[in-house]
């Protein structure tokens, strides 16, 4: 398993919510800055089940459980869900591999969908602005040869 140092760390480099799932959908580590604001990484005794901590009104593992695919397919995955009180999602599911290859455990990363559609705008946008200034120095570049 993680160091709780590496953990502590990257947790509190981060803004959106994360979780550490194994492969019993217990969830050993996790904050939730999206659900309570000021929230500190959290080492619970319990471990809850994933479904338990995100989907209290459920009973069962999610049908289509990316992080179950994680752990199938070994890589990481990113998607977007639906959660029913927080809206629109993006889901970023990195697998970490043990010394013989498997997963163990998946490092899930949760931030509102907008930021991602957000950051794809403004990087939609710089690309625009440096496409027009190199058109630019092309012209002024052509003009002062002639």
């Amino acid at each position: 398993m993680l160091s709780y140092e590496f953990l502590e760390k990257f947790f509190s480099d981060s803004t959106g919510l994360i979780a550490v799932t194994d492969r019993h959908q217990r969830v050993p580590y996790y904050n939730m800055p999206l659900l309570d604001e000021g929230a500190t990484p959290l080492r619970s005794k319990d471990s809850p089940r994933c479904f338990e901590l995100f989907y209290p009104d459920q009973d069962r593992c999610c049908d289509n459980c990316h992080v179950k695919e994680v752990f199938v397919r070994g890589q990481t995955l990113n998607r977007h869900k639906n959660h029913p009180h927080l809206g629109n999602l993006q889901a970023r599911c990195l697998p970490i591999h043990d010394d013989r290859g498997n997963v163990s455990p998946v490092i899930e990363q949760i931030c509102p969908a907008d930021t991602q559609q957000h950051i794809n705008q403004r990087k939609a946008h710089l690309r625009t602005m440096a496409e027009k200034t190199e058109q630019k120095i092309r012209r002024e570049r052509d003009l002062a040869r002639h």
